[in-house]
This record gives structure tokens, C-alpha cells and sequence, in this order.
């Protein structure tokens, strides 16, 4: 993977900044695209939060009431 997006910065980086726009507004009408990069910023975000493992989640969400 990162040799991909190494080879698209590369490609990008090398565009007019007008292209750069028109790809970018072309990139954000997709809406699936659109929610992965909204996934992606939020894992980047969170990368470095301590992780709960998931009986622990589940537990915390059934006394909250949005388990069951």
C-alpha cells in the first residue's frame, strides 16, 4: 500500500494546482469514496488511543442501554 500512495503523491504532487481542484472535486461527488476518506481521517485521528477490548465495549454499551 504504501508504495501506491507514494506513487500517487508523486503524480499529484507533479499537477497544476488547478488540476489538483478539478481532482479533488471529482474524488468528493463519489459518496462511497468520500465515506472511506472520512473512515480513514478518523483512524488516523485515533491511532493512537489505547484500544478496549470488545467484551469490555460490549459490556459498557449493554449498561447503556444500546446492547442487548
Amino acid at each position: 500500500m504504501t508504495a501506491v500512495y507514494e506513487g500517487v503523491a508523486k503524480i499529484v504532487t507533479a499537477m497544476k494546482r488547478s488540476e489538483k481542484a478539478k481532482l479533488l472535486d471529482t474524488l468528493l461527488q463519489d459518496a462511497a469514496l468520500l465515506e472511506d476518506l472520512e473512515d480513514a481521517i478518523v483512524i488516523a485521528r485515533r491511532r493512537h488511543e489505547r484500544g478496549e477490548p470488545l467484551e469490555k465495549f460490549a459490556e459498557r454499551m449493554r449498561r447503556k442501554g444500546r446492547l442487548k
